[in-house]
């Protein structure tokens, strides 16, 4: 009989020490649980706050894009009204003497009034297509290619070129006409 209650003792230990460990085991993984429920409720709020702060930036984005659009076309406005006075005002010195009781212009003269006319043109073609970029951007514009002849963006260039000497003028010049004129391209126009 001392046998089997020790027996008996020894297995009510024996499941004691079981029930323990399973307890311990749990209360582990009830504490792990806790904190993986706590890690994951900390990156939540830091997911919310991403979120927020993302949100907002995204917000800050389409406010200046949309500022940057209203300033261009302020600037463009600002910036063509006197740039047209100066074209209209060369061409018209240029193209009508009668306005100067047809006394023709000296040529130094028609030749600097020449220049600023096409200047001009030249800036305000550069005004036009940073307004076509800005609208490129915005994903209003469309594109049409066509073919362009690069002579006279050649002579354009040529022409606004200041300080060359009479020397390199008379030269090169031949030559640079002859490249130019076996020249061309492909363009994209912006359909306005």
């Amino acid at each position: 009989m001392s046998g089997g209650l020790y027996g008996i003792a020894e297995w009510a230990l024996d499941n004691y020490r079981k029930e323990r460990q399973v307890k311990e085991q749990l209360f582990d993984t009830q504490q792990e649980v806790q904190r993986s429920f706590l890690r994951q409720k900390a990156l939540a709020e830091q997911l919310q706050h991403t979120n927020e702060e993302l949100e907002s930036a995204r917000e800050a984005a389409i406010e200046a894009k949309n500022f940057r659009g209203q300033f261009l076309a302020n600037m463009s406005h600002e910036l063509r009204t006197p740039l047209n006075a100066i074209i209209g005002f060369s061409e018209t010195m240029l193209n009508f003497p009668m306005m100067y009781d047809n006394t023709p212009l000296p040529p130094a003269y028609k030749s600097d009034l020449n220049q600023i006319y096409t200047s001009g043109k030249h800036l305000l073609q550069l005004i036009n297509d940073i307004l076509d970029l800005s609208k490129v951007d915005a994903g209003k514009l469309d594109l049409e290619i066509e073919q362009v002849d690069l002579e006279p963006i050649f002579k354009g260039v040529l022409a606004t070129a200041v300080g060359w000497s009479a020397t390199n003028r008379s030269s090169s010049g031949a030559r640079r006409r002859r490249a130019y004129r076996s020249f061309r391209a492909t363009r994209c126009v912006f359909a306005r």
